[in-house]
């Protein structure tokens, strides 16, 4: 499950730029479920069915998508080659009630019906679809440390390629140190340096 919400703010427009006494939020969220399976020894897949609502104020749309992963140990060493394809949908396309609107056909003829009811049409707009494909290595496996390297390729529709790459420290099989750089290469990308450690305990 992933949300995401917007508090109340005022309603603005360009004769009330203080507000009209109304307000607005918004809410965004993704449920999915997952089920992954092992074709062979080596081969592994992975599937994600989601379904996507958004809203903002009046107006929503939503939609459902797939993310399909695949994992395959080469038995060179311990390399591991990863790819997925996420977000596999149809578009978005917001829809709501403030969208419906009284108009005059011909202003110039006085007389005639002024409030026919129309509705204003909003662009649709597809989902983010990515692909990836990455490969991980243990450089170092011994039983009190294990240092593993990754990197992976980037393919974004609404943004240029970019590279992510990190390495993962764990120590005797318990403390885990990770550290990468994401969206090598990017265009106007607010993303780099990243920094994580995790524990492992057994009660």
């Amino acid at each position: 499950l992933n949300a995401m919400t917007v508090p109340h703010m005022k309603v603005r427009t360009v004769d009330f730029p203080n507000g009209t006494g109304e307000e607005y939020d918004a809410t965004s969220y993704a449920i999915g479920l997952s089920y992954s399976f092992g074709i062979t020894d080596r081969f592994s897949m992975g599937f994600t069915g989601k379904y996507i609502s958004e809203r903002i104020w009046h107006e929503n749309t939503s939609t459902v998508a797939v993310d399909i992963g695949t994992l395959y140990h080469t038995g060179f060493g311990s390399l591991r080659i990863g790819a997925a394809i996420t977000n596999f949908g149809p578009s978005l396309q917001m829809d709501g009630s403030d969208l419906i609107i009284y108009y005059d056909a011909d202003e110039s003829i006085d007389g005639n019906n002024d409030r026919i009811m129309g509705k204003l049409m909003t662009d649709d707009w597809p989902l983010p679809l990515n692909m990836q494909f990455g490969l991980a290595y243990d450089v170092i496996n011994k039983q009190q440390a294990r240092l593993t390297i990754a990197v992976d390729a980037f393919h974004p529709i609404n943004n240029t390629e970019s590279i992510n790459a990190g390495c993962e420290l764990l120590l005797l099989n318990m403390l885990y140190l990770r550290a990468g750089y994401k969206a090598i290469g990017q265009r106007d990308t607010e993303e780099g340096l990243t920094l994580g450690m995790g524990l492992r305990y057994q009660m």
